[in-house]
């Protein structure tokens, strides 16, 4: 009787240990199909990814090429003008020599004896130009340093006739409107010329708000930059005579801290009002202009802007003009017919 009890059991037990077994080689069975039926889907992958992807045609970025760049490969827009300039520098430095610089005060006749000898080129062109009006070293004209400075500042980036309008405008707000004589003067650069007799000192501009500057036609950054030259010149953080005692890169960095005043405006500053005879202005476009057209090096447009000369090859090719740079950039601006500050 007991073993007919026990073998129900051992039926049980049997049937337990079969039923996941059956469970097993379902799922075994059911996993083997379905790698059957993805292994095409994976051969597939795998030829796709053995295959080799169709290549798009890509343009190679444009380079931005300086001349002196030994990378330049464009002819005439890379090394080639690069090597031209280093030869045109080598040649002048030759032809002056150490020996060759002009000794003694300066002068406008010993500079232009000077330009004729190291420009042989311009040394005709030069005969018909008459620099003594405009650098006349002999006697310096009595002007003021601020009022000059001022005018600077309003001429900036703006016609001659508008600039003057508001320079007339500007003087309008220090003194009656029918003593003001100033003249339209249609240039684009900055005349030096200007009534300092009746020009308003640095303390009556300071007593007068932004807004009221700005009234005269002024931008708001114009008038700002106008009340920071002048409260500069009342603090006496600028002084006037001590100015002139200063070299010229001394003068230059002292004035570009006067907000509104930057390199160019010093530049000229120092040619045209202390008439300072060695002074290069090589952020100036005419006197780019002009060397570009002297030297025969490649004219600067917006599609090949990257060939123009680098301001330090400009500055290399002035250099036999030492001590009269301020002349040669002078002549640079006839070359090329540019109005200069002083025509």
């Amino acid at each position: 009787m007991s073993s007919l009890r026990r073998s129900p059991r051992v039926v049980q037990k049997t049937s337990a240990v079969q039923g996941p077994t059956k469970a097993v080689k379902t799922a075994v069975a059911k996993s083997t199909i379905k790698s059957a039926t993805a292994s095409p889907g994976v051969s597939k992958r795998k030829v796709k990814a053995t295959e080799k992807p169709a290549v798009k045609p890509t343009r190679s970025p444009k380079k931005k090429v300086r001349v002196g760049d030994p990378a330049a490969e464009n002819g005439p827009s890379g090394a080639t003008i690069a090597k031209r300039i280093r030869d045109l520098v080598e040649t002048r430095t030759a032809l002056t020599g150490l020996s060759s610089i002009p000794t003694g005060p300066p002068t406008i006749d010993a500079g232009l004896a000077h330009l004729a000898r190291v420009e042989p080129a311009l040394a005709d062109f030069i005969k018909t130009r008459n620099p003594h009006a405009v650098f006349a070293v002999e006697h310096p004209p009595q002007k003021s340093i601020f009022a000059s400075l001022v005018k600077s500042i309003v001429y900036q980036q703006i016609h001659g006739k508008a600039a003057a309008s508001i320079f007339r405008r500007f003087l309008g707000l220090f003194q009656p409107p029918a003593e003001i004589t100033t003249p339209e003067e249609p240039i684009t650069a900055v005349s030096w010329d200007v009534d300092f007799d009746r020009f308003p000192a640095p303390a009556d501009v300071v007593k007068l708000s932004i807004d009221e500057l700005r009234t005269a036609g002024l931008s708001n950054q114009k008038a700002s930059y106008i009340m920071d030259l002048a409260q500069r010149f009342h603090s006496g953080e600028i002084d006037a005579d001590k100015l002139l005692t200063l070299s010229d890169e001394e003068i230059s960095k002292a004035l570009c801290r006067v907000k509104g005043i930057g390199p160019w405006t010093a530049d000229m500053f120092l040619m045209f009002y202390l008439q300072r005879l060695d002074v290069f202005p090589v952020l100036d476009f005419g006197v780019r202009k002009g060397m570009r057209q002297h030297f025969g090096l490649p004219a600067e447009t917006k599609t090949n802007a990257r060939v123009s000369p680098t301001h330090q090859e400009l500055t290399a090719l002035a250099e036999a003009w030492k001590p009269y740079r301020s002349l040669g950039s002078w002549y640079m601006w006839q070359l090329c017919d540019v109005k200069t500050v002083e025509d």
